[in-house]
């Protein structure tokens, strides 16, 4: 499941694509749920996972053939059984201009194996993190653990300067009602930046021109409503309120795809 998720937005196009043109530059979708918080820590939900990956990144990440390759993590590797030492990409920038080191990904594990974490156990088997240098760090785990950059690539690393200056090194927990102002507010280093948040309602996204990789997409914005109701959710895919839907009830699928030709 965790690897589906995190592949969803990659391939929402084949999903159900009906009248966005071949150079549109926004695109406007929608799914049966919300974003439950922007905030990594606060929830486990797969779909809201998905969703934060395109404002976050993690150490390591899986590409379009869902094979584990760097990210913010340029290498690895293991210095002693319990022991992974990772050297980071130098010359980024988090959303609102931080420059990306070690003392992120410091707080961002502290952060994550904190008690308080709604999601701590998809990281359960790190104990601990320690800065070797500026761009490099260890983590400290409990014995061997050959399914560490696994877990990784569900870790999005936050910003220690913006989390200090808006009291979230503590995270946030859906389950206990804990809310900070990651809840509804995100800075991280993934394509595209979170432009505002209605909860129920409304996610906005724009492209964020200085990531420090290359897009594969020609997109400027990108707005997600979520819809709830299926007959809703397929009607505005029908009149182009949005451009693609998910998921596709199965009973409309033939009339779906008889408005597509």
């Amino acid at each position: 499941m965790k690897t589906y998720m995190k592949t969803l937005l990659a391939g929402l196009a084949i999903l159900a694509p009906l009248s966005a043109p071949a150079l549109a530059e926004t695109l406007r979708w929608s799914a049966s749920g919300d974003v439950i918080s922007y905030d990594p820590n606060a929830q486990v939900d797969s779909f809201t996972q998905s969703v934060q990956h395109m404002v976050f990144d993690p150490l390591v990440r899986r590409n379009k053939d869902l094979k584990l390759e760097p990210a913010l993590a340029t290498s690895w590797e293991i210095v002693e059984p319990n022991r992974w030492r990772f050297k980071l990409r130098q010359r980024v920038k988090f959303h609102e201009g931080q420059p990306f080191n070690a003392d992120d990904v410091v707080a961002t594990i502290q952060r994550q194996i904190d008690p308080g974490a709604r999601n701590r156990e998809n990281l359960s088997a790190v104990t601990g993190v320690e800065k070797v240098d500026d761009y490099t760090v260890d983590l400290i785990l409990r014995g061997a653990y050959p399914l560490l950059l696994n877990d990784l690539a569900a870790i999005y690393i936050m910003s220690k300067p913006w989390m200090e200056e808006h009291d979230a090194l503590k995270p946030g927990n859906t389950a206990t009602g804990v809310v900070t102002y990651a809840s509804a507010h995100a800075n991280g280093t993934g394509p595209f930046k979170l432009k505002s948040y209605e909860p129920d309602a409304r996610s906005v996204f724009e492209v964020n021109k200085d990531w420090w990789d290359k897009p594969q997409h020609n997109l400027t914005e990108v707005e997600f409503r979520p819809i709830a109701s299926d007959a809703t959710r397929v009607a505005a895919l029908l009149s182009g309120e949005v451009d693609m839907i998910v998921p596709v009830p199965l009973q409309d699928v033939d009339r779906i795809r008889a408005g597509c030709i």
